[in-house]
């Protein structure tokens, strides 16, 4: 059961307002938490849209405050970044964001080195939603040591929006994307040896039981967050080619 998440007098920050930024800011402004959500500092009509139609959230009445300011973020207790699957790019924001005193900082990676983006031990750690957000209500939680005394506040905040939260060790990929991609790249392979991506897909159903549709996924997914994930894997050698 969610708690009232008023009584940890909490606020969200997300830097990102793209597809994932927007799901979690829908999903936790639903829940009565006010969303400070940090991008080109506007609403964005079409992506609303279509984040409220892939997750069946309404926007209209929510508490989300817009901003392309992130300095604006001085005063919000948690703070997700939810930037593209870059290194640089997020280095750059996690290191301003690191300024900004005794706020938990959270990374959205499913796929970078979280030994070089943990930057503050003692305030970051790694927390994967998995797109689409309301599809999968669980996340992916890591962190080092040092982080232990701010666990509580991921957890109560996880407990809020009525999630599950998995706790992995500090590995780059987590274990999703690790599980996932080797799938997907198993059918790209066999694809290109002329099997059909629906046949791999019905014969690991009758396997596993699960209901996988690699097309599909890889559609929702986004072809620019696949290229990137199946690019930082190949480069750890997760993944050959």
């Amino acid at each position: 059961m969610g708690q009232n998440f008023e009584s940890y007098d909490l606020t969200l920050g997300i830097v990102g307002d793209g597809l994932m930024g927007w799901q979690i800011a829908l999903l936790a402004a639903s829940k009565g938490i006010n969303v400070n959500l940090i991008g080109r500092g506007i609403k964005k009509d079409k992506l609303s849209k279509k984040t409220q139609r892939i997750i069946g959230i309404e926007e209209d009445k929510l508490k989300i405050n817009f901003s392309n300011d992130i300095n604006s973020l001085k005063k919000t207790s948690i703070i997700i970044e939810t930037l593209p699957e870059n290194l640089e790019i997020k280095l750059e924001v996690i290191q301003h964001l690191a300024n900004l005193e005794e706020k938990i900082i959270c990374t959205n990676t499913s796929s970078l080195d979280l030994k070089k983006l943990l930057i503050n031990p003692r305030n970051m750690c790694a927390l994967h939603f998995i797109n689409p957000v309301n599809s999968f209500k669980f996340v992916e939680f890591s962190s080092f040591q040092e982080f232990s005394t701010k666990k509580q506040t991921i957890e109560s905040f996880i407990n809020v929006i009525g999630y599950e939260m998995y706790e992995c060790p500090v590995i780059d990929g987590l274990i999703v994307n690790r599980l996932l991609f080797s799938y997907l790249d198993t059918v790209n392979k066999l694809s290109s040896q002329g099997v059909d991506p629906d046949t791999c897909d019905q014969i690991f159903r009758r396997l596993t039981g699960a209901n996988l549709n690699s097309k599909k996924i890889m559609k929702l997914i986004g072809n620019e967050v696949c290229d990137s994930i199946f690019t930082n894997f190949k480069e750890k050698f997760f993944l050959t080619d």
